[in-house]
This record gives C-alpha cells, structure tokens and sequence, in this order.
C-alpha cells in the first residue's frame, strides 16, 4: 500500500506539506545514525570500557528485579540444555538475577563478572538468599576459573564480547579449563547486514587513530543517554565459525522467532 492510497482525499497542499515533511524525518534520523557512529568510532577501547561499566553498573541492581527470575525462553533454553544437579558457570552473572535463578533450580551456580559493582551485587544478593556461590570479577580469558558442566553466556553477554578473536579466545579458555564443557550462547536473530555503518565505523577509527577496528556484525552507536552501545550481530553461520574456532560444535539449537539459542559441545 502507498500513501496515495490513504491520503488520495487531502488537499494538494497538505499531501505535499506531510510527504516533506516525512521525508526530512526519514533524513534526519539517518543521519543521526550516521552521527552516532561517526562518534563512537572515535573512542578509544578503554573509553568504551569505561562507558560500559557506567552503562551497566544499574543494571537489574535492586532486590525486586533481582527476584524476578527467568525470562520465558531462558526457562526453555536451559530447561533443555542443562541438567539438574549441573555446576554452571555463568558468564555476565550482572548482579544475579539469573545466577540465583538457575540456583533455586538445583544447579550449583558461579559467576563471573567484568563490572566490579554488578558482581558486588550479585555476591550481596546471593548471600541474602542463603545461595552458596563464587563470583569472580573480570572476564575470560583473563580470569582463570575451574572446571564446569557447562558455561552460559546470560542473556546476550557473548554478543558484548567486542572482537572476534577475543570472542575466539574466550571459548579457547572454556575448552582449557574444562575440556568436556558444554557452551550456551544467546544472541538476538534477524539482524540485518550493516556495511555502510561497519565502513562509517571504521573510517572514525582511522581518524581517531584508535586501538580497534569495527568488524563487519559490529552493530554501533550512541544510546538515547549518550552512551556507546555494541553488540556483535550473528547470523547462524557466522556463529557456527567462530565455535569451530575456539573448539566447539553446535549440538542443538532451539527454535525461537527472534533469538539464536544454541548448545555447543566440545568438537572432538
């Protein structure tokens, strides 16, 4: 349907008036992501980390958010891929909405956790509820950990995980300290390619001079507060490479309209 067809019965002058109108919307929000990106192309790496910590450090913090458990498709997606009696280590426990969640399901759950006011949180929250758990502080591969079942990626956390090879490295770690481990990754589905964005990215890191590169699945910009946001967008293929590369295979994937969930086990 055009507009022609809803707005065949207005005047001449304001069909003309609303598809400029329209139209200088259309342009103005394009270039402010083109804006956004040109910005945050500029940082450098340990301004974004900075930025992250101040992004997340809120994050699920208070006791009523803290309780209020599983989302309907984590249920499922650990539900079936996880099982009772399991240890966990959850990787981006945040302040432990997750981690005390899968806790009250019989597995023996620890965290780890880069954002050092989150995982003081979550260890305050665990405590409360009589949850015996460990929670580092910090991010593979440069936190050692232990042995596990299997690793979760909550909510997302793998896509934050800027770069693939540090990506690559993390799951490198995994299969170092616990061979037979299984790996659960979520990200979001349906992401559409971006190249324009991934070369506008990179032409502010050349400017800027920076210590990173935008990589082509890099989705960035600012946030309505101003702060940069990242996520690296998959597609199933593109995620399916980077498991064979850290040493794992996917085993199962759910089925979810708009989320890849998928169970990765050790390749050989």
């Amino acid at each position: 349907m055009t507009d022609a067809d809803w707005l065949s019965q207005a005047s001449p002058l304001r069909r003309h008036a609303f598809r400029a109108l329209r139209a200088a919307a259309v342009a103005c929000r394009t270039g402010a992501r083109v804006l956004d990106r040109l910005a945050a192309g500029l940082l450098d790496a340990a301004r974004l980390r900075a930025a992250q910590r101040v992004e997340w450090r809120d994050f699920n913090a208070a006791d009523d958010e803290v309780d209020t458990g599983l989302m309907p498709w984590e249920e499922r997606f650990y539900g079936a891929c996880v099982p009772p009696g399991a240890r966990v280590l959850l990787v981006g426990c945040g302040s432990g909405r997750d981690l005390i969640a899968l806790a009250g399901r019989g597995l023996r759950v620890d965290g780890i956790e880069p954002i050092p006011a989150l995982a003081a949180a979550a260890r305050t929250h665990a405590a409360a509820r009589g949850i015996e758990t460990a929670i580092a502080t910090g991010a593979l591969p440069d936190v050692t950990v232990g042995a596990y079942d299997a690793y979760v990626f909550s909510y997302f956390c793998y896509t934050y995980i800027r770069g693939a090879a540090a990506r690559v490295a993390t799951l490198r770690a995994i299969r170092r300290a616990s061979p037979a481990a299984r790996v659960l990754i979520s990200a979001p589905s349906g992401e559409p390619a971006d190249p324009i964005g991934t070369r506008l990215l990179r032409a502010a890191n050349a400017i800027g001079r920076t210590d990173w590169r935008a990589e082509p699945g890099d989705v960035f910009g600012l946030d309505q507060a101003g702060f940069p946001r990242y996520y690296h967008a998959f597609e199933l293929a593109t995620l399916e490479r980077e498991l064979q590369e850290g040493g794992f295979r996917i085993a199962r994937r759910l089925d979810h309209r708009e989320l890849l969930l998928v169970d990765a086990a050790p390749a050989d």
